[in-house]
């Protein structure tokens, strides 16, 4: 199917086996669109006040991902250098044919952890696929997060990150973005971009259980709208920040402003969006 810009509607499936989901009545709904990035592009999503109320505590960050090479970049995030330094960003790393790493890294405040785990073939070309990368906050002090990151509601990697202390000080630069397409630097711009589809691209300010991420995956089916519990997933109250992108850059729960974009990505109806 070619990259187009019509109506079409998706999840269908995903809204028929969402709504037998712990017996829960579930309104099907609309997923027509993706949005499009070409390797230089990249979508804006937050600014500096939402990512600090975001890092200094406990998150969730989730998205769908769709790649045509699984190459080498971040997929979104912020990586910024300058003193303290901030990053959170997923990184796949195909190194051989079927051999692949995942790397991560959550750097707050100057405080970092990092993991680069072998994944093997989990991210397949020319599919949709659901990451979700969980922060819970060390109890205070010198304790530090622990980090985990899912790949199709599968956890994959799970590491200390920054200390308590570290995540509640922190402060991004005046200028810091965080976006999908590649990790957002110092000067604004991406960096280490991929060529890719992205979609519900979604932010809680809570630890989602791993029962919820499953819930959300839907065995690949996608998922019923977040601003909903469904299943077991029962923190839609917690859900700060959700990008449809269904032909705009619109965040559903107006808790911030449209994105905006490097480059110029594209609205797209192929491949059916999860």
């Amino acid at each position: 199917m070619s990259l187009g810009l019509g109506l079409s509607v998706g999840g269908g499936a995903a809204a028929a086996a969402a709504a037998t989901q712990a017996g829960r009545s579930v309104v099907p709904y609309s997923n027509g669109h993706s949005v499009f990035v070409d390797g230089t592009e990249t979508v804006k999503l937050l600014n500096q006040s939402q990512i600090n109320n975001l890092i200094n505590d406990s998150f969730t960050w989730a998205f769908w991902y769709h790649d045509t090479s699984i190459s080498t970049g971040d997929l979104g995030g912020i990586n910024t250098a300058n003193s303290p330094a901030h990053a959170v960003r997923i990184r796949p790393v195909p190194v051989a044919p079927g051999v692949q790493f995942l790397q991560s890294v959550v750097t707050i405040n100057g405080s970092t952890g990092s993991a680069t785990t072998s994944i093997g073939t989990a991210l397949a070309n020319n599919t949709w696929h659901h990451i979700a990368m969980t922060v819970q906050k060390g109890a205070g002090g010198a304790n530090t997060a622990t980090v985990k990151v899912y790949i199709d509601g599968v956890e994959k990697q799970s590491f200390a990150g920054p200390t308590a202390t570290n995540q509640e000080a922190a402060n991004v630069q005046s200028d810091t973005t965080w976006g999908v397409g590649a990790a957002i630097e110092d000067d604004g711009n991406g960096g280490g971009f991929v060529s890719a589809y992205f979609d519900e691209v979604a932010f809680w300010d809570t630890v989602l259980p791993a029962d919820d991420i499953g819930t959300i995956y839907n065995s690949g089916n996608g998922t019923s709208d977040l601003s909903s519990d469904f299943g077991s997933y029962n923190n839609s109250s917690n859900l700060q920040y959700y990008f449809r992108f269904e032909n705009d850059y619109t965040d559903t729960k107006r808790n911030a402003s449209d994105a905006t974009t490097e480059g110029s990505p594209v609205f797209s109806t192929s491949p059916t969006p999860p």
